[in-house]
C-alpha cells in the first residue's frame, strides 16, 4: 500500500471538511479493505477491529459497504451493527473486580484548563452539566468538577484541581467517568506525557496507577492541543513537518485517542470510548445522553445492554442529526448569533457520529450494581 497516499487519506477524514465526508469513506473502503474481505463490509454482525497503535489512527468507523454505481447506498457499518476496536499491546489487560454492591458512583469532569493559557471551552462545561444531570437522573451517584480554580465558578460545584479529582478517582470507586477538555499526549510513545489538561498540570493514567479498581467506562470528549511540553513547541500547530516525522500521520489528532485509550487500557479500564476530532457542543452533548440512556436501560428478566449497543445508539443519534447544520434547531449559537465564529463547521457537523472511538469489548455487558443511590 502506497503509505503517502494512505496518509492523506487519514488527515483528511481526521476532523474533515463536509466535501471530504461525503466523499472518502467509499475511497477508504475499497482502498484498506482487501477484495476478499469486502464482502464483510455487507454484514451486520458485530465487528471487533484488532489494531497496533499505528493502524487505530485510521477512522475506520466510516467503513461503507461497497456498492456499485447505480445502486443505492446503505448506512456505515458502524451505524448497522456494533463496531469496537481492540489494541494489540506488548502487555496483558490487568483483570480488575466486577462491580460490587452499592450505589453505581460516576465522576464528571469539565473545563479544567487555565484559562489563562487558552484552553477554556465553555462547551466543555456545557457537555458537563448536562451528563452530571443525566447521570443522577438515571440513578449514578455523581462526583461533579467543573472549570479551572482561577476561572469564572460554579456557584455550589468545585472546580477542577488535579489533587481533588485524584482523591475521587483513587478513593471514591468510580464505575464511569466523563471527561470534556483538552488532551495532550506523548508522539514519542513513551506514555510519559498522554493525559488530561488540568490548570495546574497533566493528569496522566501513570498518576492512576494506584486505583485498585479502575473504572469500567472511561468517557472522553477531548481535543487535542500541542500547546504543552515538547510535543513540538508552544503553538505549534497540527500537522507541522516537526511533528509529521514523530508520527506516521501528518495531523497529531489522528493519534490522540488510541494514544489514551493505550494508558487507561493498560491500568485496567474496561471500555475507553473517546473523540478522535472536536465535536459541536450540542451533538456532544446528545452522544453521551443517549449512551448513557441506553446503557442503562432494562429491567428485572431484561437482558443487560452492552456498552457496544449504547455507543452504536449514540453513533446513531448523530448520524440522524448529521444533516441539521448551524440555524438548525438546538445548534449551538456562535457569538454572532446562528452560524457565528463559534457554530461548529458543516463538516464536523455531518461527521461527528465517526469521530467516536470505543477500545472494548462491543458484547461486554453492563450490570448495574444490586444496591441504590
Amino acid at each position: 500500500m502506497d503509505m503517502d497516499l494512505l496518509r492523506e487519506l487519514v488527515d483528511r477524514l481526521t476532523e474533515p471538511s463536509l466535501k471530504d465526508a461525503c466523499e472518502l469513506p467509499d475511497l477508504l473502503s475499497r482502498f484498506v479493505v482487501p477484495p476478499d474481505f469486502q464482502r464483510l463490509l455487507t454484514d451486520d454482525s458485530t465487528v471487533l477491529l484488532e489494531l497496533d497503535r499505528d493502524t487505530a489512527s485510521v477512522p475506520w468507523e466510516f467503513l461503507a459497504e461497497i456498492q456499485q454505481a447505480g445502486v443505492e447506498k446503505r448506512d456505515p457499518l458502524a451505524i448497522r451493527t456494533q463496531l469496537s476496536r481492540q489494541l494489540r499491546t506488548t502487555y496483558s489487560r490487568v483483570m480488575t473486580e466486577g462491580l460490587a454492591d452499592g450505589p453505581l458512583r460516576a465522576l464528571v469532569i469539565g473545563d479544567p484548563g487555565d484559562p489563562e493559557k487558552g484552553f477554556h471551552l465553555p462547551g466543555a462545561r456545557q457537555e458537563a452539566l448536562a451528563v452530571a444531570s443525566r447521570l443522577k437522573e438515571l440513578g449514578a451517584k455523581v462526583s461533579l468538577f467543573v472549570g479551572a480554580a482561577n476561572a469564572l465558578r460554579q456557584p455550589g460545584i468545585d472546580p477542577a484541581r488535579r489533587l481533588d479529582v485524584l482523591r475521587v478517582l483513587l478513593c471514591g470507586g468510580n464505575h464511569i467517568v466523563h471527561y470534556c477538555g483538552h488532551s495532550d499526549f506523548d508522539l514519542s510513545g513513551t506514555g510519559r506525557r498522554s493525559g488530561w489538561v488540568f490548570a495546574d498540570g497533566l493528569l496522566t493514567a501513570q498518576e492512576l496507577a494506584l486505583l485498585e479498581r479502575p473504572p469500567l467506562i472511561v468517557v472522553a470528549n477531548a481535543c487535542y492541543t500541542a500547546r504543552l511540553g515538547d510535543a513540538g513547541g508552544p503553538g505549534t500547530p497540527a500537522g507541522t513537518p516537526g511533528l509529521a516525522g514523530r508520527s506516521p500521520w501528518g495531523n497529531p489528532q489522528a493519534a490522540l485517542v488510541p494514544s489514551l485509550a493505550d494508558e487507561f487500557l493498560r491500568m485496567g479500564v474496561g471500555h475507553f470510548i473517546g473523540a478522535a476530532w472536536r465535536i459541536p457542543d450540542d451533538q456532544g452533548i446528545s452522544f453521551a445522553d443517549q449512551f448513557y440512556t441506553h446503557l442503562f436501560k432494562g429491567g428485572p428478566g431484561e437482558a443487560a445492554p452492552t456498552v457496544g449497543g449504547a455507543v452504536r445508539a449514540a453513533r446513531r443519534r448523530l448520524y440522524g442529526l448529521r444533516e441539521q447544520g448551524p440555524d438548525a434547531p438546538g445548534a449551538p449559537d456562535g457569538p454572532d448569533g446562528p452560524g457565528g465564529p463559534d457554530a461548529a463547521p458543516s463538516g464536523q457537523r455531518w461527521s461527528s457520529w465517526a469521530a467516536y472511538q470505543h477500545y472494548g469489548d462491543a458484547a461486554d455487558p453492563f450490570v448495574r450494581p444490586g444496591g441504590t443511590p
